[in-house]
């Protein structure tokens, strides 16, 4: 098994439930898409098969593990508290429940009764933040109650290295095994920021030219001077508003080629379109992110490779609204 730089072995074996887990990251492959005549080629690195179905049970447990490597409690004896915009946290409750730890989670009201109903199950504790203070009022509910509880761990996503350290060390390290020498743009929504910039540094080694690009919510963009807002979006991503800025993203401004944005109507005709031509139901952030690539691989040429990631499959809300629109077609 693959160690990571930053990552302790000897926590694996002190604790066979976080060695079990990262067993069950599962293969995730990548798939070419079709792309126009005159377009470059597009692939994707599909993250669907690990637990809760998510790129970020690759998350959980990085920041999980980075936390056991220097724990002095019993687990039993500690609380995880994190936020969360919904694939984190299924990932999240379904690690620590196994582990025995007890778990705090935030989401915002209205999230999907499919996570909720999950999050139950797996008995995490579950905390909502009003919607209308948007995707900023539920790190915010998170860092109060951290502060109202300074026993609890606090993983905090967007400021925890590593979330950045895994995703370079381990996706970047999986795209490269396939793609050694022949990728000429990396595209990713920002989220946490950990995904886009940790795969970008991994893959920069290999591809010193490597452009880089991000892709982000219409409705509310990646640095946006305006409060943070309720309207929906693609998921897991978004600005966090008032000139706030992702710390991950922020650090590598300068290597941004260009940032793209894609309105939440956008992203749910894509997954419709995706599924009516390859038969996949994928989610709205890897509608985004396709999107985004198409037109990368359409400014860059046919001779151009652009690399994106699919981080999760639809839901079965988004499952469900795909079929019936589907439906009408035939």
């Amino acid at each position: 098994m693959y160690i990571p730089k930053g990552f302790n072995a000897d926590t694996l074996r002190k604790y066979p439930k976080l060695h079990d887990f990262y067993q069950r990251l599962g293969e995730t492959p990548i798939i070419e898409i079709d792309t126009p005549s005159g377009h470059g080629r597009i692939f994707a690195k599909c993250e669907w098969n690990h637990p809760a179905g998510t790129i970020k049970a690759k998350v959980a447990l990085a920041m999980v593990w980075r936390l056991l490597d220097k724990l002095d409690e019993r687990l039993d004896e500690i609380t995880i508290l994190e936020y969360s915009g919904g694939g984190l946290s299924m990932a999240l409750a379904e690690l620590c429940y196994e582990l025995g730890v007890k778990c705090v989670l935030v989401l915002m009201q209205g999230t999907p009764d499919s996570i909720l109903d999950r999050l139950h199950s797996l008995q995490a504790e579950v905390v909502l933040s009003d919607k209308k203070y948007g995707f900023y009022g539920v790190m915010e509910k998170g860092m109060a109650l951290s502060a109202e509880h300074p026993d609890w761990k606090f993983l905090y996503q967007h400021q925890n290295w590593a979330n950045f350290d895994f995703h370079s060390e381990v996706t970047a390290r999986e795209i490269t095994d396939v793609f050694p020498d022949s990728i000429d743009a990396w595209v990713a929504s920002i989220g946490t920021g950990g995904t886009l910039t940790g795969v970008y540094n991994g893959l920069k080694a290999h591809h010193p030219n490597l452009r880089l690009y991000t892709n982000m919510p219409a409705e509310m963009p990646y640095g946006s001077d305006g409060p943070s807002n309720s309207l929906p979006k693609f998921s897991g991503s978004g600005g966090l508003g008032c000139g706030r800025k992702q710390k991950f993203v922020e650090r590598v401004e300068e290597e941004i080629v260009a940032h793209h944005l894609v309105s939440f109507q956008e992203s749910k005709q894509a997954m419709l379109d995706f599924y009516r031509s390859s038969g996949l139901m994928i989610g709205s952030s890897a509608a985004a992110n396709l999107l985004v690539a198409y037109r990368i691989a359409e400014e860059l040429g046919e001779d151009a490779t652009v690399m994106t990631v699919f981080p999760s499959a639809a839901l079965p809300e988004e499952q469900q609204e795909i079929l019936n629109k589907a439906a009408a077609y035939a």
